[in-house]
C-alpha cells in the first residue's frame, strides 16, 4: 500500500474527509489528525494505536469516528 507525506507523517493513499470546516486524516502510524480545511492549521491529534487507520466518519467538525486494519473502532474528539 502507498503512502504520501502530509505534515511529515505517512499518510495512506485514501481520500481526506471533511466535515464542517474540518479536514480528517489517518496516516499508517495510527495517528488520527483533524486540520483546518481553509488553512491547514493542525486543531488537534490523537494515537489511536500503532497501525493502519482505514476509515475515517467524521460526526461533526469536533469529532470522528476512526476504525483500524484490526476492526478497533474509537470515537475521537477534540478534547482528547
Amino acid at each position: 500500500m502507498q503512502a504520501e507525506r502530509l505534515d511529515g507523517f505517512p499518510v495512506l493513499l485514501r481520500p481526506r474527509t471533511e466535515k464542517e470546516g474540518t479536514l480528517f486524516y489517518g496516516t499508517k502510524n495510527g495517528l488520527l489528525f483533524a486540520l483546518d480545511a481553509k488553512t491547514g492549521t493542525t486543531k488537534w491529534e490523537h494515537k489511536i494505536g500503532v497501525g493502519i487507520i482505514n476509515t475515517v466518519v467524521p460526526i461533526g467538525s469536533d469529532q470522528v469516528l476512526a476504525a483500524d486494519f484490526d476492526g478497533k473502532v474509537t470515537l475521537v474528539g477534540a478534547e482528547h
